[in-house]
C-alpha cells in the first residue's frame, strides 16, 4: 500500500521538470501549462475526502484496487495525450483517480494494525510521502533528459503503467478488506429525521436544528412503538407517555401550533 501512497505524490512533482518540453511540443501557452498541474492538485483536493468516505462504505480494499487501476489508465492517457487540452484533461481525470486511491492507505492502517505495528507503519507511510517529494523531481529530471525510446516527456507518464501493474498484483494479494462497522448518516436541519410526509419531529427552523439528533431518536422509538403494533399517541400529551425527554423536549419547539398529534 505504500506504493499507492507514494505513486500520486511522485506524480504531482515529476511533472513540473517536464512543463517546459511539454509547452515545446504541444505548443502549449503558459496557462494551460499551469492547468496541467493544477488540474491534478484541485481534483485531487476536491474529491479527497469523498473518496475516504467512499473506501468506509464499499471497502477500502475495493476503492483502493479501482482507484489505482484508474490512477494507470489516466496515467496512459496522459503519455499518449495528442494536444494540450486533451492533456489537461487527463491529469483532472488523474487527480480523481488519486482521491479515491490514498485515503484507502491511512484507513486501512488505522483499521488492520494496532500497537507496534501501527507505529511502524504509520513511520514507513510519513517517510514514503517525505521521499516521494523528491524524488519525484529528480526522476521527471532523469526519465526526460534520457528520453527513452524517443518518447520525451511522455515518459513521466508511461512509465507509471508498469508500476501499477505490480501495484494491482501485490495489493490483490496482501491487502486486507476493511470498511468501517457503522458508517455515520446526515442529519442536519435541513434534512427531516423521518422519510414520512407526515413525520411531526423534523426541525421546522433553523434554531430547532441543533436538536436534530434527538428529534431523530424521538422518530426511531415512534417508529418502534408502530412496528409493536402500540400507538404512539396519548392523552397526557402531544409527545405521548413513556417517549424520551430529549425527545419530547426537542419536539416540542419544532411542532407547528395546533398539529395533531
Amino acid at each position: 500500500m505504500l506504493l499507492g501512497a507514494a505513486l500520486p505524490l511522485i506524480d504531482f512533482f515529476i511533472v513540473n521538470v517536464a512543463l517546459p518540453t511539454i509547452g515545446h511540443d504541444l505548443a502549449a501557452s503558459e496557462a494551460v501549462l499551469e492547468l496541467v498541474v493544477a488540474g491534478y492538485g484541485l481534483a485531487y483536493a476536491v474529491l479527497l475526502v469523498l473518496g475516504g468516505r467512499l473506501g468506509d462504505l464499499f471497502g477500502r480494499r475495493r476503492l483502493f484496487l479501482g482507484g489505482t487501476a484508474a490512477f494507470g489508465l489516466t496515467s496512459l492517457a496522459c503519455g499518449l495525450a495528442p494536444t494540450a487540452w486533451t492533456l489537461v484533461a487527463a491529469r483532472v481525470a488523474q487527480g480523481a483517480a488519486s482521491a479515491a486511491m490514498l485515503p484507502q492507505v491511512l484507513a486501512t492502517i488505522q483499521s488492520a494494525t494496532s500497537g507496534q505495528r501501527r507505529a511502524k507503519a504509520m513511520g514507513l507511510y510519513g517517510a514514503t510521502a517525505g521521499l516521494s517529494m523528491v524524488a519525484g523531481q529528480i526522476l521527471g529530471g532523469v526519465l526526460v533528459a534520457a528520453d527513452i525510446a524517443g518518447t520525451g516527456w511522455r515518459s513521466v507518464f508511461l512509465v507509471n503503467v508498469p508500476v501499477v501493474l505490480v501495484g494491482l498484483y501485490l495489493a490483490a494479494r496482501a491487502v486486507p478488506e476493511t470498511r468501517s462497522q457503522r458508517p455515520s448518516r446526515w442529519t442536519g436541519p435541513a434534512r427531516s429525521c423521518s422519510p414520512s410526509p407526515s413525520s411531526r419531529c423534523w426541525p421546522r427552523s433553523p434554531r430547532a436544528g441543533r436538536r436534530a439528533g434527538r428529534c431523530g431518536r424521538g422518530c426511531r422509538w415512534r417508529r418502534s412503538r408502530s412496528r409493536r403494533g402500540r400507538s404512539t399517541r396519548s392523552s397526557a400529551g402531544r409527545t405521548g407517555r413513556g417517549a424520551p425527554r430529549s425527545y419530547r423536549r426537542a419536539c416540542s419547539s419544532s411542532r407547528p401550533s395546533g398539529a395533531a398529534w
